[in-house]
């Protein structure tokens, strides 16, 4: 599985949302899909590029590619988001050790 994925910051927590590349062909489709999807005020700034949260409990702190395989247990993480940057590693290293989806996958961060 080839996709991408953001990073959202809400009152403090990070929230790592991912999607498969056919469905999401910019980061801003993720951000729009969250946004949707949990009620949060959000508008096309610069369609297909940006969408902005108009809440300020949230911001969107960089995104990347992901590249899963389940059968060998191999999580790669690389890239970033030509609109809203790179997220820091080691922000994005402590979601992924933590999230029991990947427990036991040998991860690569680039």
């Amino acid at each position: 599985m080839v996709g991408k994925f953001i990073i959202i910051k809400y009152s403090g927590e990070l929230i790592m949302i991912c999607g498969l590349l056919a469905e999401f062909p910019y980061h801003a489709n993720l951000v729009e899909r969250y946004c949707t999807d949990n009620e949060v005020a959000s508008i096309w700034t610069k369609r297909p590029d940006v969408h902005e949260i108009f809440d300020s409990d949230y911001a969107v702190q960089g995104g990347g590619w992901i590249e899963v395989d389940h059968a060998s247990k191999h999580l790669k993480l690389f890239g970033k988001s030509t609109a809203y940057g790179a997220c820091k590693r080691g922000d994005l290293n402590d979601l992924i050790t933590s999230d029991p989806t990947f427990a036991g996958y040998d991860v690569t961060s680039v």
